[in-house]
């Protein structure tokens, strides 16, 4: 599976002046990697009381040739709150999933994605 392109819509409230570095960090893609590594390959192993993954080097990420073009839009609100820091990686497991349905019909209820037939559909 392979995700092509996300659209990202994001309410900064007032804390953000500098824009290029919010749109920096998004476009950058670092927050979506995380995201969608979550979405399709996220998953903790216990064998014996313990975890199998001890760090990053042996957590899957995908590769800069697997990661989606990004656009972002930054809405402007006058809301005090607001950031660019923890929604991205949050939102894209629920984005992928309904992508899914969008496409297919079929409602995906458990992450990660890998663990479904999802070539079969």
């Amino acid at each position: 599976m392979r995700a092509g392109r996300f659209k990202l819509s994001i309410g900064r409230g007032q804390q953000g002046a500098q824009k290029s570095g919010w749109l920096s960090t998004i476009r950058g893609r670092l927050y979506l990697a995380f995201g969608l590594a979550a979405a399709l390959y996220g998953e903790i192993d216990v064998r014996a009381g313990r975890v199998v993954q001890g760090n990053f080097d042996d957590y899957r990420m995908p590769r800069m040739a697997e990661m989606p073009k990004v656009e972002t839009v930054l809405v402007p609100s006058g809301d005090f709150w607001g950031g660019v820091g923890e929604p991205p990686p949050v939102v894209v497991a629920p984005a992928v999933c309904n992508a899914i349905f969008a496409a297919t019909g079929k409602r995906i209820r458990s992450l990660p994605l890998k663990n479904h037939e999802l070539r079969k559909i």
